[in-house]
């Protein structure tokens, strides 16, 4: 009797000791079990070249999780990702006169099902400021959302429409937050934010009179961050051939403009920036392109497809009467004939 006691006493210790000994090992610590898997799932998941998660780990830089860290060479790769993407972008046209700006997009084929108006590269993100993308356009209506959230509470606040320099910033923090973090990527799309200011050209260049009249402003939001004003510029699919043509004519075209009528001006505008399209599309008409102007007294207005027709004409008709060895002369001599088209509301 007394040893089946001793016997049944040693078979519960032995027991108990086994439980204990599976508890511990079914519930290691978080950062062991995470180690486990990682483990377990690099014998199955590769990168792209073929190698493995583990032997990612190696590589210094580029792995799962290290997306926010520089490279031996000083580069962030998911940032130049990004910025590559949006060269893979339609290419957009922004450019400011004196009392007006233009925005131009390029237009692509539509399937025969699709609703063309559901495709949209320009927001409205305040009453004075719009929004123009170029790259992914579900990473860039996030920002949009992000900056009319903003631009509401601005006014909420200080009972004021904010400065489009003020968007511009926040905009560029935002994307700033997504180069920074591991947990997040950065942005697949750049901005271009246009408005009219308050500020004066005393204020913005005290070397300048002051005009009476707020004065537009382009800013360029890039998905590293960075933020930077222009008096044109171009993002998108071969953005740098349409800057090369926008430095060498901007200036002849803005002798254009001065001391214009705001009508005058606005075609100038549209006209440059379609000369800037055709660098590098084939125009059909309106379908390969959107135009859009903002002024202070027409807020923004896009323009009607046959009001693009009569700018690409006129435009198609004043190339031809020149040779080759022309154009560059009457770049910088055109003479903008009078347009029977009038400004009107687009939806």
């Amino acid at each position: 009797m007394g040893c089946n006691m001793v016997l049944l006493r040693f078979q519960i210790i032995l027991l108990v000791f086994a439980m204990k000994t599976s508890c511990f090992h079914a519930r290691s610590p978080f950062h062991a079990r995470a180690h486990s898997a990682q483990r377990s799932a690099g014998r199955y998941l590769r990168l792209r070249g073929g190698a493995s998660i583990d032997e990612a780990a190696f590589e210094g830089y580029d792995a799962l999780s290290s997306f926010a860290r520089f490279s031996a060479d000083g580069h962030l790769f998911q940032v130049e990702y990004a910025l590559e993407a949006v060269k893979r972008g339609r290419t957009v046209i922004a450019v400011k006169g004196e009392h007006c700006l233009c925005i131009a997009t390029e237009r692509r084929a539509f399937a025969k099902l699709q609703i063309p108006s559901t495709v949209r590269k320009m927001y409205q993100v305040d009453a004075h400021i719009l929004g123009t993308i170029a790259g992914m356009s579900a990473d860039a209506r996030d920002v949009i959302d992000r900056a009319r959230m903003e631009a509401l509470t601005y006014r909420m606040e200080y009972e004021d429409c904010p400065p489009v320099e003020y968007i511009a910033k926040f905009v560029g923090d935002l994307m700033l937050e997504n180069t920074v973090s591991e947990t997040v990527r950065p942005y697949g799309a750049s901005v271009i934010l246009t408005g009219f200011d308050k500020l004066t050209y005393h204020e913005y260049l005290p070397s300048r009179v002051p005009p009476p009249y707020p004065f537009p402003r382009i800013f360029l939001c890039d998905p590293s961050g960075a933020v930077q004003e222009c008096s044109a510029i171009s993002i998108g699919r071969n953005s740098n051939v349409v800057m090369e043509f926008l430095e060498k004519h901007y200036d002849s075209h803005l002798h254009l403009i001065k001391d214009k009528d705001l009508q005058t001006e606005e075609r100038i505008l549209c006209e440059f920036a379609l000369a800037a399209m055709m660098e590098v599309v084939n125009m059909n008409g309106s379908r390969s392109v959107e135009l859009a102007t903002m002024t202070i007294e027409n807020g923004v207005r896009i323009l009607l497809d046959d009001e693009v027709d009569i700018l690409l004409q006129n435009l198609s008709e004043q190339l031809e009467e020149t040779s080759p060895e022309e154009i560059e002369k009457k770049f910088k001599e055109l003479n903008i004939k009078e347009q029977a088209y009038h400004p009107q509301t687009a939806e």
